[in-house]
């Protein structure tokens, strides 16, 4: 499976905004990156080195284009409920708490990218944070196996039933409240029905997913804000979604567990009710800088490489960086002559307008360095930009001289204690191949040295991202099942589980 999805990888690249016939050429010279390994892994280093943000968001909203979503259809089961909507812009009230709209505005001058879900799609039900839609709606989706009392409120019409149903169940004890990840940048809702339709199924209660604004067109603390305005309107709402206010469980993998772990120490700090439990997948606890072994392995990880690890927390973060500051320059090797690096100092070029801090004391305040320079000033981001590119080395050093991805509401290691303290039951699932294993890890530490109740499970043989796959692989299928076969007997869930 990984041989076949990095060969995607390199033919999507040579596709990636070309003409039609010279796509239609490449695709037809796919297959060698196939059958040959060492054309298919310098294709691959290549990409990790020099692809920008834009790159790695069309890659993963490859799976929710309509001609992806529509062969889906024969493989992911269908239920009942399946009704997207909108909420907002109201504030909302819940004992005396007042819960604003989100607020946050986009950031200037990013590309307005539709979401994957949009490309395409010209029906009302077009899905994901590209929607056309005021600034302060939210995205939500529920979906439920049966059709529940109340439900009808939302309301629900002809096109939001998969399967007709003409019976209508009592409120559930249950809800699962979902968000999902994707680096921040990419997917939707959609694109993580694969095993959201598969645990509605199985577990019989209604899941709501928020289809949250994505980075860098809304960077932090966009989605944040949108998180926590969805949460607070389940609270207010849940005879609207067959729920009768009992059990709450918030589940998110990735990104979508970083924002999981963020609305749950907003809802202490405020004092909303915070969910009765909290199950995060294999999610990124420190955005800020961090070298741990785990993350390490990213240089060589094939689905979470570093490069695409940088550029989707500077994206969340704000961070920009200009392609063209790049095109002209080469880090010099660490054994060039010095005649050598001189020569190729000489020939960087600057950019206009742009203005870098000094990296040298002795350069006067009159020069502006480039990027290449930025990174060159310093011995130990020379040598990463050797490894890695200049690209990936100079979003590295401004994310370790920024302070904001240490902020808690970024990386919820960061948090006070107080608030950890009052944490409900966590799930962390963790896989050992994963670059973020050692968050999952010292989160789970720091619960224990508070008492808080908590449940660390680290899978073998699976990567980050693994419930994507739930269809496509035996494995990942058994691995999610299993974690939620133990969740449903925890918390008395009555469905029909999983086999």
């Amino acid at each position: 499976m990984l041989t076949f999805l990095l060969a995607g990888l390199a033919t999507f690249h040579e596709t990636y905004n070309r003409s039609i016939p010279y796509a239609a050429a490449s695709l037809a010279t796919a297959p060698k990156y196939i059958l040959f390994p060492e054309q298919r892994a310098k294709k691959c280093a290549a990409i990790f080195r020099d692809s920008d943000y834009l790159f790695c968001k069309s890659f993963w909203n490859i799976v929710d284009h309509d001609y992806v979503k529509m062969g889906s259809r024969y493989i992911v089961p269908s239920v009942t409920v399946s009704k997207y909507f909108q909420i907002g812009p109201e504030e909302i009230e819940i004992n005396s708490i007042i819960i604003p709209p989100p607020t946050a505005c986009a950031a200037p001058d990013e590309p307005n990218e539709c979401a994957a879900g949009n490309i395409g799609n010209g029906s009302d039900n077009a899905t994901g944070s590209g929607t056309k839609q005021p600034k302060q709606l939210v995205n939500l989706k529920l979906l439920s196996h049966e059709v529940r009392e109340g439900m009808n409120e939302l309301p629900l019409k002809k096109n939001d039933f998969e399967i007709s149903s003409m019976e209508i169940l009592p409120m559930s004890d249950h809800l699962l409240l979902h968000i999902h990840g994707g680096g921040f940048i990419a997917t939707s809702t959609t694109t993580h029905e694969v095993y959201l339709k598969p645990w509605a199924l199985g577990l019989e209660i209604p899941i709501v997913s928020i289809d949250y604004s994505l980075a860098p067109e809304s960077p932090y603390p966009r989605a944040i804000e949108e998180c926590f305005y969805a949460y607070a309107w389940v609270l207010k709402n849940a005879n609207k979604l067959g729920w009768n206010g009992k059990t709450l469980l918030l589940a998110g993998d990735s990104a979508g567990g970083n924002l999981v772990t963020i609305v749950t120490m907003k809802s202490i700090e405020v004092g909303l009710r915070k969910p009765d439990a909290i199950i995060c997948f294999y999610t990124p606890f420190l955005l800020g800088y961090s070298m741990s072994p785990s993350r390490l392995m990213a240089i060589m990880d094939p689905l979470l490489n570093t490069g695409f690890l940088w550029r989707c927390l500077a994206a969340y973060a704000g961070i920009k960086s200009s392609d063209d500051e790049f095109e002209t320059v080469t880090i010099p090797n660490l054994d060039d002559t010095t005649a050598e690096k001189q020569q190729k100092l000489n020939n960087v070029t600057s950019s206009p307008g742009q203005t870098v801090p000094q990296s040298d004391n002795n350069s006067s305040p009159e020069q502006v360095p480039n990027r290449a320079e930025y990174i060159r000033g310093d011995s130990y981001y020379s040598r990463l930009g050797d490894i890695m590119g200049s690209r990936q080395a100079y979003l590295l050093r401004k994310l370790r001289e920024s302070t904001l991805p240490n902020n808690p509401y970024m990386s919820p290691l960061r948090a006070s204690d107080d608030t950890l303290r009052q944490f409900p039951t966590t799930y962390l699932v963790a896989c050992h191949q994963d670059p973020l294993l050692d968050d999952s890890i010292t989160f789970a530490r720091h619960l224990r040295s508070l008492s808080v109740e908590h449940h660390l499970v680290i899978v073998q043989n699976l990567t980050h991202g693994f419930l994507s796959f739930y269809n496509a692989n035996t494995d990942c299928k058994r691995t999610a099942d299993l974690i939620m076969n133990d969740l449903a007997r925890r918390y008395n869930i009555d469905g029909p589980l999983f086999p």
